[in-house]
């Protein structure tokens, strides 16, 4: 009979255990040990690396709920202006897959150098610890939220242990390979950002700006606490509406309402994604484009906007078949007024046009037929005799095309297009 292998060795150490040559402990210490396809733990400190001007530090950061290091260069003007109490900019170096730590003390010459031969100003440098594959994004498991720590402790950090110039002005991103992608992703989604707002909220807020130190880092909606605010707003604003009702049964009548419940008898929850969604539906409603909405949603995917937030009622569809052509009107109606606009390829011009432009092109075969003719008359060089006469020459009308076309400046042109891989914006993003 076959013994499975498990088998041999559970058998084997517990007969080394009876015999006292392994220690209880041992065994528990074993069974408990992470398995080896575990996911090792995340290299927040890295090994310090040796260069000129270069320091090797730690600090607490919340998002990694560990200490985290970071390798930082100083000018010989930042020892220099210590008693002035000059400050200096900063830029943070994201470097590349791998971990980067080779490349320090290379970088560092080359800003040294730069810094002596006056081709830069003389700034810190902070070599980022990104880890190995860090992407410097908030990975999705949790376990590495490198951009939270990047952001919201290091910088914190250096602005508060060093002599820097503390404003957006006073700091860059830069980077290699990986660094770089992480730097262009962190200046684009963290751009100077001027909003449009309509003139009567920024009526509202300018009281509220105006008790703000200038410079000072604003945030409506605190991060975690989005909901708190906004539950305590619409109970503020429904106290104060019930208190402006005039008489005891108008208050009554308010007090038995939901209006401004942030949670109302159904069990329905206001919320900032619920806002968002009114908003933006309300911006298409208004008649913006598929650029003016997503700038004015913050977006950068049109599908996000439209097939997401925006939301359409039967109110709105009602409306936009309201504009659509009566349904009583005739093609022969329908194509007299498209005739009139030029947008048939068919312009309101004398009849001698064609003549004149014999490029346009003919919208039937009896067209073509007396455009040939016209043009093939009005030729200098045209026989007299009709059994002289010739077929017109594709290569003659190429030619009578180009030699022609600045004296058809007035001639409409094409509205529309017959290319399939040109469609409307709007409709592609609905399609």
């Amino acid at each position: 009979m076959m013994i499975p292998r498990a088998c041999l060795v559970w058998m084997a150490a517990m007969m080394l255990l009876m015999a006292g040559l392994v220690p209880p402990g041992a065994m528990a210490q074993s069974a408990d040990a992470p398995r080896a396809d575990a996911r090792p733990a995340v290299p927040w400190i890295t090994r310090e690396v040796k260069a000129p001007r270069v320091s090797f530090h730690t600090f607490e950061s919340a998002g990694a709920k560990t200490k985290v290091s970071y390798h930082l260069y100083t000018p010989a003007a930042y020892d220099a202006s210590e008693s002035d109490d000059r400050s200096f900019p900063v830029v943070y170096w994201l470097h590349g897959s791998g971990g980067g730590l080779a490349g320090i003390p290379q970088v560092a010459r080359h800003f040294d150098a730069a810094i002596e031969a006056g081709k830069t100003p003389p700034c810190l440098v902070v070599f980022v610890n990104g880890l190995v594959e860090g992407m410097y994004v908030d990975w999705k498991d949790g376990t590495a939220p490198l951009e939270t720590v990047i952001v919201k402790d290091l910088v914190p950090h250096i602005d508060g242990t060093y002599r820097t110039i503390a404003t957006r002005e006073g700091r860059m991103l830069d980077g290699f390979s990986m660094g770089g992608y992480g730097a262009a992703a962190g200046t684009h989604a963290r751009p100077v950002r001027v909003a449009a707002i309509r003139p009567d909220l920024a009526a509202m807020l300018r009281p509220w700006l105006a008790t703000k130190a200038p410079g000072e880092q604003l945030s409506l909606l605190p991060d975690g606490r989005a909901g708190q605010v906004l539950a305590a707003d619409m109970d503020a604003a429904r106290a104060a509406w019930i208190a402006e009702a005039r008489t005891p049964g108008e208050r009554a009548e308010r007090v038995a309402t939901d209006f401004l419940r942030h949670t109302d008898a159904a069990g329905r929850v206001v919320d900032f994604h619920g806002l968002r969604v009114h908003y933006i539906s309300r911006v298409v409603e208004a008649g913006a484009n598929v650029k003016e909405a997503m700038d004015l949603a913050r977006h950068s995917d049109p599908k996000l906007t439209l097939r997401t937030y925006a939301k359409v009622s039967m109110h709105n569809l009602a409306r936009v078949l309201d504009g659509m052509p009566d349904a009583s009107t005739t093609p022969t109606q329908e194509r007299e007024s498209l005739r009139a606009t030029g947008t048939d390829d068919a312009a309101a011009l004398p009849k001698t046009t064609p003549a004149k432009c014999p490029h346009q092109r003919p919208h039937s075969e009896h067209d073509s037929v007396r455009v040939s003719a016209a043009w093939r008359d009005e030729r200098d060089d045209a026989p007299a005799g009709g059994a002289d006469r010739k077929p017109l020459q594709i290569a003659g009308l190429d030619d009578a095309t180009q030699h022609s076309a600045a004296s058809c400046e007035n001639a409409p042109r094409r509205t529309r297009t017959f290319d399939p891989l040109i469609k409307s914006q709007l409709l592609y993003q609905l399609s």
